[in-house]
This record gives C-alpha cells, sequence and structure tokens, in this order.
C-alpha cells in the first residue's frame, strides 16, 4: 500500500485510474451496509486499484476488506496481504467461498458474477454491484433467482452510477 488516500467530499468525483465515482456519502453508506455483518471477510472482486476498498477501510477499520484482481501490480492502496489474483476474468477466487459479502465495481461480464452466485455462495449473505445504471439491465438476471434486490437512491454516487444491494 503506498498509494496516499485522496480526501473525499459529499460531491461525487472521479479519481485517476478509478471508474466510480467516489464520496464520503457513498462510503458511509458502503459502510452502514457492510457493518450488519459483524467482522466477516468481504471480498471485493475485480478491485483495481483498491481505492474504494482502501477508503471503506480507513473510515470503518473493523471490517474485514481483501480484493481480487486478474494481475499483481494493479493494486495501489491495499496492503499486499489483502490481495488475490486470479489467472483471468473467467476465474474464480476460492477465497470467496469464506466471505459473507461481495463486492463487483464496474464488473465486466454478468457471466462471472452467475459464476460466483453458482460456485461459492455457501456463507454470502450480501452481494453489493456499483456500476452505471445502462449496465444495470444486462446485470439484474444474474441476481434474479432467490435473491432479495434492491437498488440504494442518493447513496453518493454520480447521477449516472448505481448502487444495488442483493442479500441471499
Amino acid at each position: 500500500m503506498s498509494a496516499k488516500l485522496p480526501s473525499l467530499t459529499n460531491i461525487p468525483r472521479r479519481f485517476p485510474g478509478y471508474c466510480l465515482s467516489l464520496s464520503t456519502p457513498l462510503i458511509d453508506e458502503m459502510g452502514l451496509q457492510l457493518s450488519t455483518l459483524d467482522d466477516s471477510l468481504v471480498l471485493s472482486i475485480g478491485s483495481g486499484s483498491g481505492l474504494l476498498e482502501a477508503c471503506v477501510r480507513r473510515q470503518f477499520p473493523r471490517l474485514r476488506i481483501e480484493a481480487v484482481e486478474v494481475a499483481e501490480g494493479i493494486n495501489s492502496y491495499l496492503p499486499d496481504d489483502c490481495m488475490h489474483v486470479v489467472k483471468g476474468t473467467w476465474e474464480t477466487c476460492s477465497r470467496s467461498s469464506d466471505a459473507s459479502a461481495w463486492l463487483f465495481v464496474y464488473p465486466r461480464q454478468p457471466s462471472l458474477i452467475t459464476k460466483y452466485l453458482h460456485t461459492h455462495a455457501e456463507n454470502v449473505q450480501l452481494v453489493i454491484w456499483l456500476g452505471p445504471k445502462v449496465d444495470w439491465q444486462d446485470f439484474k438476471p444474474c441476481f434474479e433467482s432467490g435473491l432479495k434486490v434492491e437498488e440504494v437512491k442518493n447513496c453518493g454516487l454520480a447521477e449516472y452510477e448505481m448502487m444495488v444491494i442483493a442479500r441471499l
């Protein structure tokens, strides 16, 4: 973890090298949703630089957040022992079976979420999907089999982004 975390404000803002708009209200909402799981493991699948996860950890240090990415060297913000590497966007991480919550931030393929849900969901209680509103229709079918799904409104994202919570 070498990069300094940026200061966030109430206004959603994009940061270099990160796709999701970040804000203080978003981090607060993430902490609120994830804090319901006690001190269980949260796994961020496709974490990129780890900026969101590190911001959540800074505000909510009790949360155990680890991350998965397809290559080493992408992470700039999380400790190395919190990172897991998979071979490609088709491969799942076995650590996901130990997690109570998964984060998907701007995921690329609905099939990967479906694969995770079919192979590693035995302990998962909560899935958070963050991405562009226009992409949700492609990802919505992943969450339609037995999950309680809700969109979280006014959660500190840019107007073109959304947060969806799925409870198993």
